[in-house]
């Protein structure tokens, strides 16, 4: 069984219409980065912004190449103004139950644990008996770009947090990874997730 421990700190909408605005399909559901940056010329607001920061620009021609400095650096910037934003609540310690609903399977739905899980457990050929399954055998040039994304929203918000806060530090990505249950699986296009906080 996965180690599943709660995320330390985070940021969550305020109340459901903030979630409406901030809330976005996963990255792995689009099909490609047009279609990402068409839902941020609609929801400029949208978490998509943080996490796929090379498609939060201004024309499709200034789209940025993913995972390099520039977008990560824009991933940054975004994330500071996220967190200054009336949108979000930061709460600590959490871990969160959601449910998938899908039009296919209307009378069964999916439901799965969120919270941080060690990298450590990940199945991979020099860990065979590991207990978290990664998603779809991804790439370790995916793996690694989702790994510096966290890292870069880290400093934004070692710079906005002054050095007196009490607030708890994060596991460094290398050693725990947010993460769902084994039973979580990718929610397809036309799913509607419903998340709740623990």
């Amino acid at each position: 069984m996965p180690t599943i421990e709660p995320i330390a700190r985070g940021l969550v909408p305020v109340d459901s219409s903030a979630a409406d605005l901030l809330g976005a399909p996963n990255y792995d559901e689009f099909q490609s980065d047009q279609e990402v940056w068409e839902l941020l010329q609609r929801r400029p607001q949208s978490v998509l912004r943080v996490t796929m920061p090379h498609c939060a620009v201004p024309s499709l021609s200034d789209i940025l190449e993913e995972d390099s400095p520039a977008a990560l650096e824009l991933a940054a910037l975004n994330m500071q103004r996220l967190r200054a934003e009336p949108l979000v609540r930061q709460v600590s310690g959490v871990l969160w139950i959601y449910e998938i609903e899908s039009p296919r399977t209307a009378r069964r739905s999916q439901i799965g644990l969120g919270g941080m899980a060690r990298t450590s457990e990940i199945r991979t050929a020099a860990n065979p008996t590991g207990t978290i399954i990664r998603n779809e055998g991804i790439k370790e040039s995916k793996a690694r770009g989702r790994a510096d994304a966290p890292q870069a929203h880290s400093k934004a918000a070692r710079a906005a947090t002054p050095p007196a806060s009490a607030l708890t530090r994060s596991p460094s990505p290398p050693a725990a990874w947010p993460a769902c249950s084994r039973r979580c699986r990718r929610s397809r296009r036309g799913t509607r997730r419903r998340d709740r906080t623990a």
